[in-house]
This record gives structure tokens, sequence and C-alpha cells, in this order.
């Protein structure tokens, strides 16, 4: 599971097969992901909504919606992980529509998407221990545990796709 992750190892390669709301670029400035956009709903900055990018896939075949982002938030506000940081501020978290998320905060920050960065997980593996079903550009070809993983290009990945590497093998 990605969002148990306790090394930075770990989590760059989860970070293969798995993608967040936000990434922060070279420049550190956020930029979306899987969110098509952040906007502030009320002029006390405590209620925001995201709107999700359409047509995401996870590698699964089944698409990305709403209830999976809120799934991922919950488990991260009620569960102790590294990415506490990132949700302390978060009080609720829900549906608005399919592709559309309600965020209510305890104070307001200015940096919400810097702190949206974390791992997206699918809603029906988010319980699971064990599950590499993610919308990032690589999929899980093959897994022997305590071993290696083998990644290829997800070809129905949402964003560009890199045409230099076409698979990845990584010892554990």
């Amino acid at each position: 599971n990605p969002l148990l992750v306790k090394n930075d190892t770990n989590r760059e390669i989860f970070s293969l097969i798995y993608d967040p709301l936000y990434s922060i670029d070279l420049n550190c400035k956020p930029y979306g992901k899987l969110a098509e956009g952040t906007f502030m709903v009320t002029d006390d900055g405590l209620n925001y909504r995201i709107d999700l990018k359409k047509n995401v896939t996870f590698h699964d075949g089944t698409y990305l919606t709403s209830t999976d982002v809120c799934a991922t938030i919950n488990y991260l506000i009620k569960n102790s992980t590294s990415f506490d940081y990132n949700v302390r501020n978060i009080l609720n978290v829900s549906v608005n529509t399919e592709h559309s998320v309600n965020v209510t905060l305890k104070e307001p920050v200015p940096y919400l998407e810097a702190l949206l960065t974390f791992p997206i997980v699918n809603s029906k593996d988010i319980l699971k221990e064990f599950s590499f079903n993610g919308t990032g550009m690589y999929k899980v070809s093959s897994y022997v545990d305590k071993k290696y993983i083998d990644l290829e290009v997800f070809p129905n990945y949402y964003n560009e796709k890199n045409e230099n590497i076409r698979k990845i093998k990584v010892q554990l």
C-alpha cells in the first residue's frame, strides 16, 4: 500500500505506479497530475472544490472518481502514516460530483495544492495491504516477493508517456 511507505526509496518506486492530485515542479510550484484545478468556495479560505481530470484509469481499467480521492484522504486522516503532515489541516472531504470533491480545512493555508502530493489509491484497494493498482505511468508486469518488481509503460496513461524508458526492473 503506497500510503504506508516508510522510506524515500519506496516512495520513489511507488511514484512510478501511483499519481497524486498534485506534484511539485523544479521551481517548487505545484501542478496538477490527477487534479484539473482547486477552487476556493468560501472567502474564509476553509472550503475548496477540487476538480479531477476525466478519463483517468487505474491499471485494472476502472476510472478514477471522487470516491477514490475521498477514500484516500479519509484513510490518511484516520491512520498514522508518513503523510500525516499533508492532511493535518483537513477537517472533512466529501464527494461533490463524480469528478469533484469538497474539502473543508480546520484553518486557512496558502499552499493547499502543495500538500495534496500523496498517492491516490483506488477505493476498492484502500484497505488491502498489497495492491499495485495505480494511475501512474508504469504498471507492474511481474513481482517476486523480496526479489524484484518489473514495471512497464501503462498503455492507457492519461498524460504524456516516457517513450525512452519502456521497462524498469526494481531490485528489492
